[in-house]
């Protein structure tokens, strides 16, 4: 034999032992840091977390190591979620999806589209998110899993609730319930939904229904999480209904219970709700205290969505407090949050916004350049859920416009 034959021979046996033992460390460490992170129910420690991070970037790398590390990145996916990782969250996603991929591991793949579309919901990237949760819905529906086609079609009905297409959100939302058994608790999700577009639809009686009723089921479940979710909607409802006092409530307790779990950015929507009832309440400085704990969590999680509602709110009780400077400034940056975030539903109530603040500062020309650029959007659009409630504010601006003339301020 050869030189280069017997060292070919000696090497290659070696290299394979190696590789072996690399992959079985490999493996140990993926498997004890997934045992780190199912000790915690809703967040992962600090330390904990980078351990799961750095053994996740080798082992989304070894095609070998797929079962464990398919494990850990299923495990770890929705508290990554919770704790408000997004845009850093997204590639282990992708890399994840990937490999399922690459092993035809189907169940993996759906699992993951789910949660990349999840994602992509929260951070106002609608298109990605529909692609995202499509896919996972095809693969679910392929495999005849109906939980989580159902799971998939209510983000999707989310999703076109945040665009404000009412009919594609009821249609979704009851998709959904037709493949679940009565009161599982997927079927809270597609209540919810259909209580959110109920408040959009000015329907504030049958969006508290909706509300009691996924709250019912969820505190059947004992998951605090939801259970906290379904307090603040139901606190809109409730709020919307002027019932200030009764809507207080119930943020306050769904805030204990978000900061128990540290859940931030359903906080930061608990206290822009509780802002806009404060302001409701002539209790302007403390709105703005709300607003300003909201903002801080919308921005550092990257949630643009809940950021441009939040921008109407302070918006609203600028004007209020007759700054109309500060009050045009955040319609505006809502108007074109919104207006890049596809919903034109909002997009048109921000625009409302800016032509009332036009008015009060005599900016008359301006107002009515707006507000007939608005009045023409919304005709085209009559599917619109909140289309009444701009109908009726478009023509009070009008009115108020034609009675000042030809003034320009």
């Amino acid at each position: 034999m050869s030189t280069l034959a017997t060292l070919t021979h000696n090497i290659l046996p070696q290299a394979d032992v190696y590789r072996t033992l690399v992959i079985d460390y490999m493996t140990g460490g993926l498997q004890e840091s997934l045992s780190r992170v199912q000790q915690h129910e809703h967040s992962v420690p600090e330390g904990d977390l980078r351990q799961a991070l750095l053994l996740l970037d080798y082992g989304l790398k070894e095609e070998d190591a797929w079962p464990a590390t398919r494990a850990l990145i299923l495990a770890l996916a929705p508290k990554m979620e919770q704790m408000g990782y997004r845009q850093e969250w997204i590639p282990y996603l992708e890399r994840g999806i990937a490999q399922s991929r690459c092993h035809d591991d189907r169940t993996s793949e759906g699992l993951l589209l789910y949660q990349l579309g999840l994602l992509y919901r929260l951070l106002g990237q609608h298109t990605s998110a529909r692609i995202a949760l499509e896919e996972s819905y095809q693969i679910f529906d392929d495999l005849n899993e109906a939980v989580q086609q159902a799971k998939a079609l209510n983000q999707l009905a989310y999703v076109a609730w945040q665009q404000g297409q009412a009919e594609e959100t009821i249609r979704n939302a009851n998709q959904a319930l037709s493949l679940l058994p009565e009161d599982h608790i997927e079927c809270a999700m597609a209540y919810s939904a259909l209580g959110l577009m109920a408040v959009e639809q000015l329907h504030f009686e049958k969006a508290e229904e909706y509300h009691r009723k996924t709250l019912r089921i969820r505190k059947k479940y004992g998951d605090t999480r939801l259970i906290a979710w379904s307090l603040q909607n139901l606190g809109v409802a409730i709020q919307r209904q002027k019932k200030y006092a009764e809507a207080i409530q119930y943020y306050d307790e769904a805030l204990e219970l978000l900061e128990a779990i540290k859940d931030q950015g359903n906080q930061g929507i608990v206290y822009s709700n509780i802002g806009l009832t404060k302001h409701k309440e002539n209790r302007f400085l403390d709105a703005f205290e709300s607003y300003a704990r909201a903002e801080i969590i919308f921005r550092k999680i990257g949630d643009n969505k809940n950021l441009a509602g939040l921008l109407i709110n302070q918006g609203l009780t600028y004007f209020a407090v007759n700054d109309l400077s500060e009050a045009e400034n955040r319609f505006l940056r809502s108007k074109q949050l919104f207006t890049q975030l596809g919903n034109d539903a909002q997009r048109l109530n921000a625009t409302d916004g800016l032509i009332m603040t036009k008015i009060a500062l005599h900016e008359y020309a301006d107002a009515r350049l707006l507000l007939t650029e608005a009045m023409a959007d919304l005709e085209k659009m009559p599917e619109l859920p909140n289309y009444a409630y701009l109908a009726k504010s478009f023509g009070e601006r009008q009115q108020t416009l034609e009675a000042v003339g030809t003034g320009v301020g």
